[in-house]
């Protein structure tokens, strides 16, 4: 898309900014999650590393010298197992803001890892389980009309991949006025999820 006005920038930065931050509450709003919001808000949600969280981390070559953001929710219902990593930083993320992200949880003293990709954005606890294990929806950023989303399900073992897609808004016309143009409704179209 060419653009040719300083009105039709200033569409495509506020389409930018719906998609990032108000497109992916419109859909969550369907199905309450046990965190009922994305994560991560702001920065100031990560909490500090536990030093055998560290240790591990450090310990697994894919994981060592990453810029990593801990968030902490349940696994289980009750049990607070679950530590949820986010990177951040150039090294780690995209620059549209999709970045590394992994689970692990803690049993009998030890980690271990649930889940780990990338192309994560922002992420939330579900209230729905497999496996006794809370499901975990991930989003992608893909442009200013495009969001991805995964939900991973537990099968005993890990995280697996169980539903992929994307919902996007449609884009306007080169004849609509940016001003008062109206995206609609999103639309969710459902693709198979590539195998990890």
């Amino acid at each position: 898309m060419k653009i040719k006005t300083v009105r039709q920038a200033s569409f495509l930065f506020v389409a930018a900014m719906v998609c990032t931050t108000l497109l992916p509450l419109t859909w969550s709003s369907q199905r309450k999650g046990i965190a009922d919001n994305w994560f991560p808000k702001q920065v100031s949600d990560s909490q500090k590393f536990p030093k055998d969280l560290a240790e591990f981390l450090h310990s697994d070559e894919q994981t060592a010298n990453k810029n990593w953001r801990l968030y902490r929710f349940p696994l289980h219902a009750g049990i607070d197992d679950g530590y949820f990593l986010l990177g951040y930083g150039p090294e780690e993320c995209a620059p549209v803001g999709n970045c590394s992200f992994m689970v692990t949880q803690k049993k009998n003293g030890k980690f271990r890892k649930l889940l780990s990709t990338s192309m994560v954005q922002r992420f939330r606890v579900l209230s729905t389980t497999h496996n006794g294990v809370f499901d975990i929806e991930a989003r992608s950023h893909g442009s200013a009309f495009v969001s991805g989303f995964v939900l991973y399900r537990f099968n005993n073992m890990r995280y697996y991949a169980a539903r992929c897609g994307d919902i996007s808004y449609r884009q306007p016309r080169e004849d609509e006025d940016p001003n008062t143009f109206d995206a609609g409704s999103p639309e969710t179209t459902y693709h198979r999820c590539n195998p990890r």
